[in-house]
């Protein structure tokens, strides 16, 4: 049975009958054929025709000013020359291919270097060049004739080279662009500016500047590698700022890279999301010590295949041991730029060098996740797969591209068909077929015209016409031009998906968003249609705490600050916050005794001693009640003056005084009011720190310990944790860990095991032991007892100075112990072990306590574990790691000497994955499908499976950014594998719903079950009965090889990606500078 936490709302799904309703309300009236576009190019093509050759030739080092004038002439001749070639060529078959033996035709362009002569006499010479066709060509149309021309390029040997290059790309591009002027004619949209004018205009636009690679940018490097300064911005300069992610952005929306105007390309969402976490997480340290703004160089940001690592913290401010003061200022160094690993690893999946030729070559292309699904159902027929298309390419290695008339006729003969999916069976004409991309996904279905609108007038003519969504307002039906039929039917989902300006402004008020555009294609009997849905994707963000270098400040000046007497900040705790809640608790007590007292003055006649009307007896009751008053008065006064002179560190002295004042003033008082006011029945209120308790009042469950901030609660675990760290025997212990190779200090004996007096009722012990299985090995753990009267309390800290090296490393010192003092019960769901929860009062740790039935054997596996985890996590600022930290393993026991009860916890600290996230839905993910979890009361608060999360279609409704499935991909790897060579199965991976950030938060937990004798025995004896049934449900237990190759499996299938513009896609990456780009028609 499902949980009752509410699925989120999928993602409307065109029905038949919605995609009917606005085929056109009116009769198939098809409006006469539109007559070719005048000009050669419009104004915007030529603009963007202009900036990008300017772009290119910065690019390859030549006389700009000369050869954008030479390439640009050109072009333009190549256009004019576009239409003649649409005419001779007409439409081949939907297959692009002459079948029928007959000879097929293609309008190539090449490109020919002499060099001798000027520039200037470079030309473009029509009809068939000379030199035979590609043999892979002739492979596939045997009868092929090429049309076109030749362009003829003059100048020097140096430059000629690349400007050849250069003019294969404006081949490309301006035939693209003639293309699209048909284009967006059939479907009645306009450029924003073609009205201006119907010819081309030679003025040349306004100058772009040179761009260079992302990562330049990112590094701040200029051409010759040298670190550029922001401060000195030009027109030819780095921008101005600081921020290297915002330079960086800035500079890829200055980046041409598409063929087509308009086109806009918003920044990936990675860079994004880093620029604005460097100006949060920030603000200090972008300043100097004189206060000025700091500048980054070259060396201030890794490359993602560098072997440095980061420091961006992937979770922004809410980092708990992100440090801003100065003193951490000065002991981390004044490189502040390092990239977090998981960011690291995001970065590596973009794109890079995107405005050089080859860059620019290698964006003429689209990658997005193909999908098919029966109109009636919202399960796929083809699950999501991810394919690339190059513009133009008939004959690349990926998915091939058609025309976007091949593409019309290919789905409309194919409607027929049955859908080759065995569990479906339904014609393919009943299917919508998505192409997803960056948040757009577009629908593509056909359906058979209604008879109302009769037969086309030419049955074997395409028509178009586009209308809205809205309402049944439609443009004129049209017949689908040559041009049209040419273009791209990749490079025309671009600019579905891109272009803001490729909609029809004049059919309705609706229309000026492509959400609500309809475009109708119709061949004889059916009609293509064409939707586009904005989608949410989500970010993957790993556990926030991760180990980085720019925490390991030097440990010198780090040991003499460690564990000062005056200073508390390496625990994280607010001396001055402690100090006013101890003065709050003095001025509150005595508060409360003042307004008793006024309550026994007029319960003893105070009003008529006033009026001088009292007895003797009243007159006498006054004078007693104002001498203790003065009592009072002094002891409060005294504690605020001790208050003032005593150390932080030493604020627990105070308390103890306060608690030896409060219960002989309550005594004092109690006993006064029995012996003179035995009718004021009125009980006191007083106002007590919930440490304290006095009779008649709840028991004592708090213990102030001298010499010491933190005090120790008897329901509060982590409290005897946090007292623990914080005493001066353990700060020494750890020091000399970090200072000897062998944790020893020769001048220095081992601490005694023997109680030490530390004030009144209060003693301490400490000792350092090895582990039972290694009793001659290395003293590694510490055992320390304090008592104070009859409650005795010891906390075992096992591997005590390595977990102490983890914290530091993840910049946790700073506030481990201050999360520790205080913690709460806590009701965790989604497992199956019967351990008990605790969670600080900060929300940033989560204390687990191991099941009662926890064997020495187990605990034996985890003393084993341990050393792999620390050398894993210390390696692990150079690869990614979703692994949620576990900080301190601890064994605490409290016994009570008068009742005789001794409670005894084995307990795991570690990072709270939530901490201060607000999460809807929250998932523990093993890899078997048919897990399910059986719903509770609080179903609200419940962790799904496996199986919930299949079922809710989560999967297809969670998408993911690219670059998040890189790194959950990459994590995943590295953390089984390390986790399988430990002997290490049972783990899950923990996934929150982050809604409002749109965010899945994720960790994977529970990774200390170690594959024992009891688990092999319940794999087999699982299997066995799995056999005898013949089925039944998977073996979650398995061996841990096999465990994590099924897991691995799993959370591959589980997360799909969406690609976006600057994905890197295998085999397109490489290479592509060498061939050359297929030839638009």
């Amino acid at each position: 049975m499902l949980a009752t936490t509410p699925i989120p709302t999928p993602i409307k799904e065109p029905s038949i009958y919605e995609i009917e309703k606005p085929f056109t309300s009116k009769p198939f009236h098809v409006a006469p054929p539109l007559p070719p576009p005048q000009e050669n190019l419009d104004v915007r093509s030529y603009k963007h025709l202009q900036s990008l050759i300017r772009q290119a030739l910065k690019e390859v080092y030549v006389d700009v000013d000369t050869w954008e004038k030479v390439l640009t002439e050109v072009a333009l001749e190549i256009a004019q020359d576009v239409p003649f070639a649409l005419e001779i060529i007409g439409r081949p078959s939907s297959n692009g291919m002459a079948d029928d033996g007959s000879t097929s035709l293609h309008h190539v362009i090449k490109v020919t270097t002499e060099p001798f002569g000027m520039p200037q006499e470079s030309r473009y010479v029509p009809g068939p060049a000379e030199g035979e066709i590609p043999p892979e060509v002739v492979a596939i149309e045997p009868n092929i004739l090429e049309l076109g021309g030749t362009v003829v390029l003059k100048g020097t040997a140096k430059d000629l080279p690349k400007i050849e290059k250069v003019m294969e790309l404006v081949v490309f591009v301006v035939c693209n662009l003639k293309l699209e002027m048909y284009l967006f004619r059939d479907h009645f949209a306009v450029r924003p500016d073609s009205a201006e004018a119907n010819a081309v205009h030679r003025s040349p636009p306004p100058p772009r500047r040179v761009g260079r690679s992302l990562w330049n940018w990112i590094r701040g490097e200029n051409r010759s590698g040298h670190g550029s300064n922001p401060r000195s911005a030009s027109p030819e300069g780095v921008v101005d700022g600081s921020n290297r992610f915002d330079r960086a952005i800035r500079q890829i929306e200055k980046t041409i890279i598409s063929a087509s105007p308009d086109v806009i390309f918003p920044p990936p969402h990675l860079l994004l999301r880093l620029r604005d976490e460097e100006v949060n997480l920030y603000p200090v340290r972008m300043l100097d010590q004189d206060g000025r703004r700091i500048s980054y160089g070259p060396d201030d940001v890794d490359f993602p295949s560098g072997s440095g690592s980061g420091k961006f913290n992937s979770w922004g401010s809410n980092s708990p041991g992100r440090r801003y003061s100065s003193a951490s200022t000065k002991s981390t160094s004044s490189r502040t730029s390092h990239i977090s690993v998981d960011s690291k690893a995001g970065l590596g999946y973009l794109m890079t060098n995107n405005n050089s030729i080859s860059g620019v070559m290698r964006h003429q292309s689209v990658t997005f996740a193909y999908s098919y699904y029966f109109s009636g159902s919202n399960i796929p027929c083809r699950p999501p797969e991810i394919l690339t298309i190059e513009y133009y390419q008939k004959l690349g290695q990926h998915f091939q591209d058609r025309s976007l008339g091949q593409f019309v006729e290919l789905l409309c003969n194919k409607a027929k068909g049955l859908c080759p999916d065995a569990m479906c069976g339904k014609p393919m004409g009943q299917h919508v077929i998505t192409y997803t991309h960056n948040h757009g996904r577009i629908s593509v279905s056909v359906r058979e015209a209604p008879q109302r609108l009769g037969s086309p007038p030419e049955p074997d003519q395409i028509y178009m016409w586009t209308g809205c969504r809205e309402c049944e307002s439609t443009t004129d039906i049209v017949p689908m031009s040559t041009g049209t039929w040419h273009y791209s039917f990749a490079k025309y989902l671009e600019l579905l998906y891109y272009n803001p300006y490729f909609v029809c402004g004049t059919v309705c008020s609706h229309i000026h968003t492509r959400e609500n555009v309809r475009r109708f294609f119709r061949l004889r009997n059916e009609i293509v249609v064409f939707e586009y849905d904005y989608i949410d994707l989500f970010e993957m963000r790993v556990p926030k705490i991760q180990v980085s270098p720019d925490y390991y400040f030097d440990e010198a000046s780090d040991d003499a600050h460690y564990g000062a007497d005056d200073d508390l900040e390496p625990f994280g705790v607010d001396g001055h916050a402690i100090l006013e809640q101890t003065r709050g608790e003095i001025t509150t007590f005595y508060n409360s005794v003042k307004e008793y007292m006024q309550g026994l003055a007029f319960a003893t006649g105070s009003a008529l001693v006033a009026q001088n009307e009292g007895s003797a007896e009243q007159v006498q009751c006054q004078i007693m009640l104002d001498e203790l008053g003065k009592k009072f008065e002094q002891d409060e006064q005294q504690l605020r003056e001790e208050l003032k002179a005593k150390k932080v560190a030493e604020v627990n002295n105070v308390r103890r005084e306060l608690l030896a004042k409060m219960k002989e003033t309550v005594k004092t008082l109690v006993e006064w009011q029995k012996l003179h006011a035995p009718g004021h029945k009125e009980q006191p209120e007083w106002s007590l720190p919930d440490y304290c308790s006095i009779p008649g009042h709840k028991p004592k469950t708090g213990h102030v310990y001298p010499n010491s901030f933190v005090i120790v609660r008897e329901d509060e675990p982590t409290s005897i944790i946090a007292f623990t760290l914080s005493s001066k025997d353990y700060i020494q212990h750890i020091r000399n860990q970090r200072q000897y190779p062998f944790g020893v200090d020769p001048e220095s004996p081992p601490p005694i095991p023997q109680w030490e007096n530390v004030g009144g009722d209060c003693e301490v012990k400490m000792k350092v032991f090895s582990h039972e299985q290694t009793p001659g090995g290395p003293k590694q753990h510490i055992k320390y007892k304090f008592r104070q009267g009859k409650h005795n309390f010891s906390c075992t800290v096992y591997y005590a100075a390595q977990f102490d090296g983890l914290r530091r490393k993840c910049g946790m010192s700073a506030m481990y112990v201050r999360s520790l003092m205080r913690c709460s019960e806590w009701n965790a769901s989604g497992g199956k072990s019967r351990a008990g929860f605790f969670k600080t009062c900060d929300d940033q740790l989560v204390v687990k306590q191991l099941a009662s039935k926890w064997s020495n054997q187990e605990k034996a596996a985890l003393m084993k574990f341990a050393p792999a985890y620390f050398e894993y996590m210390n390696n692990s600022d150079k690869n990614p790691t979703i692994l949620v930290k576990i900080f301190g393993f601890y064994t605490l026991k409290h016994k009570n000497l008068q009742t005789g009860t001794v409670k005894k916890l084995d307990v795991l600290v570690m990072e709270h994955l939530f901490a201060n996230v607000n999460i809807s839905r929250k998932f523990d993910l093993k890899g078997v499908p048919d897990r399910h979890i059986v719903s509770k009361k609080d179903g609200e608060n419940d962790v799904m499976w496996d199986g919930d999360w299949v079922d809710g279609r989560y999967k297809q409704l969670l998408r993911l950014h690219a670059h998040s499935k890189k790194i959950i991909a990459e994590s995943v790897w590295n953390d089984t594998q390390f986790l399988s060579d430990a002997n290490v199965m049972d783990y899950s991976l923990l996934v929150g719903v982050n809604d409002d950030k749109k965010e899945l938060v994720v960790g994977i937990v529970d990774f200390i079950g170690p594959y024992t004798w009891y688990k092999i025995l319940e794999t087999r004896a699982k299997t066995t009965l799995n056999a005898a049934l013949k089925g039944g449900k998977d073996v979650t237990v398995l061996p841990p090889d096999q465990y994590r190759d099924r897991f691995r499996k799993a959370m591959e299938q589980n997360f799909l990606m969406v690609p976006d513009k600057w994905i890197k896609i295998p085999g397109l990456e490489q290479g592509i500078s060498s061939k050359k780009l297929p030839s638009v028609l």
